[in-house]
């Protein structure tokens, strides 16, 4: 069963802010940390840019990691040219690899887009496959792209990823 949704006249743009995660925290602990500080910065951006934009006049919505994303947010940071996404199925920057918490802010506030960029993610990971042969649940498939609702990418068996996650890992996610 496929619902639709509505999405507001007002969501034209997208602006995407974020976060890396702080290595050495991570490292110090001895569960290799949490991605939480990074996710409730991007929050605190998301939800103040919003503000902002609504102080000029605007609509804003924060879709913000946690539990406030309403739409898929990896083509969003694809065609924002943030990176590529990979195989696991998550957005690689230039910058700082897959070490990124991001938020997105929906609005009618007049911006100029971005274009995607390429750097080599999608070729890289047509060949590589270490993520699949590493992948605890089985959920990273070897296969190559497929379109999805226009959108190409890498397929993953997210209820494997979940239930996984979820029945052995508790919050703390595989960190592979």
């Amino acid at each position: 069963l496929e619902e639709t949704l509505d999405v507001p006249d007002w969501w034209t743009y997208a602006r995407v802010v974020g976060t890396p995660m702080s290595w050495d925290p991570m490292y110090a602990n001895p569960n290799y940390g949490t991605s939480n500080d990074a996710y409730s910065r991007s929050r605190i951006i998301g939800f103040r840019l919003a503000s902002f934009i609504k102080q000029l006049g605007y609509g804003a919505r924060p879709h913000t990691p946690g539990s406030d994303y309403d739409l898929m947010v990896p083509p969003i940071l694809v065609d924002a040219g943030i990176g590529e996404q990979g195989r696991p199925s998550i957005v690689i920057t230039p910058e700082l690899g897959n070490n990124f918490r991001p938020a997105v802010i929906t609005t009618n506030l007049p911006l100029v887009p971005d274009k995607p960029i390429e750097f080599g993610v999608q070729v890289f990971s047509k060949h590589c496959k270490i993520c699949a042969e590493n992948c605890p649940s089985g959920a990273i498939t070897y296969g190559d792209p497929e379109e999805e609702r226009g959108y190409l990418r890498f397929k993953v068996d997210t209820a494997k990823c979940l239930n996984f996650w979820n029945s052995t890992l508790g919050s703390m996610g595989c960190r592979l």
